[in-house]
């Protein structure tokens, strides 16, 4: 049976379509397509599985290094995972570069152009919101999870909020 689900955010919207196999005819455990819709650019991200999965990594990790490096225009903001590049261009602008997967005709194979989107520091969190609303969703996907990264250092913005719970809670 085919299915649908959608996951709004103030500026973009993330829709999953594929198929129920298995006990629960509600779940949607096959995907069979994606798209990741902007409203400030004509932008889409489509394809499959393992274009999401990879959107899903390289989104958590990028974001968490941008929570934890102080915000800063100094800071190396740069994740490369699979077809998604994320970058920093500037304090409170991210460049989101997705190579898109190749579309398959009958008889021969051709290319999609990659798709590019700038994002301001809002917009890259709604993202975010976006696939953390499919990785909690129970009936969506059950293999396909958010992926925090373990972080390797304390950064310096996350001992300045660490100092005062330690205070407040004790040693």
């Amino acid at each position: 049976m085919p299915l649908f689900r959608a996951y709004n955010t103030p500026n973009c919207s993330l829709e999953v379509e594929g198929i129920a196999a298995g006990e629960a005819p509600q779940q949607l455990s096959i995907l069979t397509h994606f798209a990741c819709r902007f409203f400030h650019a004509p932008t889409t991200i489509a394809g499959g599985k393992e274009l999401l999965q990879q959107l899903t990594a390289a989104v958590a990790t990028y974001t968490q290094v941008v929570l934890t490096s102080g915000w800063g225009e100094d800071s190396p903001a740069e994740v490369h995972l699979g077809a998604v590049h994320l970058t920093m261009v500037a304090a409170g602008t991210h460049r989101l570069w997705v190579q898109a997967e190749a579309a398959k005709e009958s008889t021969k194979e051709s290319t999609v152009e990659p798709c590019e989107v700038l994002l301001d520091t809002v917009q890259l969190f709604d993202l975010q919101d976006g696939l953390d609303k499919l990785g909690v969703d129970p009936e969506t996907l059950p293999d396909v999870r958010p992926v925090l990264p373990a972080l390797q250092q304390a950064s310096p913005l996350l001992t300045r909020v660490r100092l005062p719970l330690a205070a407040a809670a004790g040693p």
